[in-house]
């Protein structure tokens, strides 16, 4: 399967484990995970002894999200020319079942265990092409703390800063290539829109709240949602997107 083999090879074959074994059982398991994704790490490895390998890999300290992606990662941020679509949203992995497991965060109403990983997924405009990631972070919530001060709350890691967080881990675009970054409500903060400016990429963001008033350039205040339906139309053809 020489598309298969290819991808292992761009994504993985650079990785740095701390030994070349590692990277090479790395690219059996990646190999098997693209044969059948929707399978358990023990039905997508073929022999016993390659799920062993899989499991010892895994509880390895130096195989982590960073170590693993980092090559995907920079591939995926060497975009053609054109217009890319850099879409975000996070997954709630919920480990609820593992009562065992130690370190995980909340999820839902406090109720849930695990984690979440927000992902920024690239697509090519002019050809809807899935690129791939370009960006992963994995978030622990923690609860509000309480009788804090403002200053206190706020100094805290923050659900919110994921976005910009994100945004800084892409990085920019190479010459000839706009990213927009595409977010859900969670996105809609200054922090975020400061990170997207800084590296040179544009944004469309839903609104979370349209009674916020935005001052046009006639110094006339309107809130957000009457703000919208007065904008010009954008230069890039986003419906064709």
């Amino acid at each position: 399967m020489p598309e298969r083999d290819e991808w292992v090879e761009e994504s993985v074959a650079g990785c740095q484990l701390g030994h070349v074994k590692r990277t090479q059982r790395l690219m059996v398991m990646a190999g098997y995970m693209l044969d059948c994704p929707e399978l358990s790490l023990p039905k997508q490895n073929v022999e016993w002894s390659d799920v062993k390998a899989a499991y010892r890999l895994c509880d390895r300290e130096e195989v982590n999200l960073n170590a693993v992606a980092e090559c995907h990662w920079q591939r995926v941020g060497q975009t053609s020319p054109g217009v890319h679509l850099l879409t975000s949203d996070t997954t709630d992995i919920d480990e609820y079942t593992h009562r065992a497991t130690t370190g995980l965060g909340m999820l839902g109403d406090g109720q849930g265990r695990g984690l979440q990983l927000h992902s920024r997924l690239a697509v090519e405009t002019s050809t809807s092409v899935v690129e791939g990631l370009a960006a992963s972070k994995v978030f622990y919530r923690k609860p509000a703390p309480k009788q804090k001060m403002r200053a206190q709350r706020l100094n805290r890691p923050r659900e919110v800063s994921l976005w910009g967080d994100v945004v800084e881990q892409a990085g920019s675009p190479p010459a000839g290539s706009q990213w927009v970054h595409v977010f859900d409500r969670g996105g809609d903060n200054f922090e975020s829109m400061c990170h997207i400016v800084v590296q040179r990429n544009d944004w469309v963001i839903r609104a979370s709240k349209l009674n916020r008033k935005v001052l046009q350039a006639s110094s006339k205040q309107l809130p957000s949602g009457e703000h919208g339906d007065e904008a010009p139309s954008p230069k890039m053809p986003l419906a064709a997107c």
